[in-house]
């Protein structure tokens, strides 16, 4: 049986799909398996052994200039439609992916499917399939992916998601914590782990993210640093920007000038590493060697998640309910302080001049925080914590 999968982006939207593609290989499926993914997120997928054969599409790049990509567009339709598939499976629910499984060719009896109207954010895609599912959309991405492959392919999943259904104002974090349920703690990618990767004693610093409403405080990271380097770790920082190469030599400099204060060290001696830009094949390799990860709600984070390996996610605007790290080594630090939490919004509404961390949603998910908690994730703790440090309950207890 012949399947293409159509998901061409973000990052996490990729590694979201993963665990579903898992599913199908345990089931025994014998499936020789495509995927059409956008060329940035090619590496990783082509690392998957889940995955047959990788065909990437630079449609992000062809929209900057559609004229001037109109022969490497020809050639791209010629080498896709030269194939024919049973089934063709757009788990992506957009209009921009529907079109593209659209010009891909079926079998005779071949199949497009994707989720039905009232379950994707676009339900004009929905007309593009010949077949269409039902998936609850207030769950975690993963669980509504594992839910469309179970149903497409015709097959019961062993393990599921249970989530607290979500109203109108959204899945409360705490509900989640109440509820005693990790986000789905078996969660399994695929991947190969590699028997060569020597671990060191290093933090990787998932810094860099797109809203500015996602991003955790400078003053933060580098105090999370300082004191990280002091309990004996290196810290890795990556930067694909210069923003994010700014706020890597921030870290680097403040970790620098308080080791020169305190213990007289020179500065060739600073544990703080920036890597230079890379791919993300070869970024991931790098992230095999971390002892564990600090992420705000990035890509990068949810590939770290699928290396199965201590994880602190900082959330903040957004829902980890959602689309939160997931995995058995993970944790989520969300507050509670504002009953603005998660507004789902790219900018923070609040002045930042009148708040001593921003945005504020992240002046409870301190370095304190971070540090215990990361702690315990590297002793194999797991959890997932909604508490404020005003607090003096810990819902620790209730997730064990």
């Amino acid at each position: 049986m012949k399947v293409l999968i159509i998901k061409l982006s973000s990052l996490g939207d990729v590694i979201h799909t993963l665990p579903a593609l898992n599913d199908l290989r345990l089931q025994g499926k014998t499936c020789e398996v495509s995927w059409i993914v956008e060329e940035a997120f090619a590496g990783i997928v082509s690392a998957n052994p889940n995955v047959d054969k990788v065909i990437a599409i630079g449609l992000r790049r062809w929209r900057n200039s559609w004229l001037a990509s109109l022969g490497e567009i020809r050639q791209f339709l010629k080498m896709i439609r030269a194939e024919h598939y049973d089934l063709i499976i757009d788990p992506q629910g957009l209009i921009k992916s529907a079109l593209v499984a659209s010009v891909c060719r079926l079998s005779r009896k071949g199949k497009r499917v994707g989720y039905d109207k009232a379950s994707i954010k676009e339900p004009l895609a929905s007309m593009f399939y010949d077949r269409n599912f039902t998936v609850a959309r207030q769950q975690h991405a993963i669980a509504r992916t594992r839910q469309l492959f179970a149903q497409a392919f015709g097959y019961r999943l062993d393990a599921e998601i249970h989530l607290p259904e979500k109203n109108d104002t959204g899945v409360s974090v705490s509900d989640l914590a109440k509820s005693g349920q990790n986000i789905e703690s078996t969660t399994q990618y695929g991947f190969v782990q590699s028997q060569t990767s020597e671990v060191t004693d290093s933090i990787m610093f998932l810094h860099g993210t797109t809203w500015a409403s996602k991003h955790w405080p400078d003053e933060y990271w580098c105090q999370l640093a300082q004191r990280l380097v002091s309990a004996g770790y290196a810290i890795v920082l990556p930067q694909s920007s210069a923003v994010e190469l700014a706020r890597a030599k921030r870290i680097e400099a403040y970790v620098s000038e308080s080791l020169t204060v305190s213990t007289h060290h020179s500065p060739q001696d600073n544990p703080v590493k920036i890597l230079p830009r890379s791919g993300l094949a070869e970024l991931f390799e790098m992230m095999k060697q971390c002892a564990g990860f600090v992420s705000v709600d990035t890509g990068l984070g949810h590939l770290a998640c699928a290396l199965d390996k201590p994880l602190v996610g900082l959330y903040g605007s957004t829902d980890p309910g959602l689309t939160g790290p997931t995995g058995s080594a993970h944790s989520v630090l969300t507050s509670q302080a504002l009953a603005c939490i998660p507004c789902m919004k790219k900018r923070c509404q609040y002045d930042e001049t009148l708040q001593e961390a921003f945005p504020p949603c992240f002046q409870a998910v301190n370095p304190t925080r971070v540090m215990d908690r990361l702690s315990e994730l590297l002793g194999v703790n797991k959890m997932i914590d909604t508490t404020d440090t005003t607090d003096t309950t810990d819902t620790k207890g209730d997730l064990q």
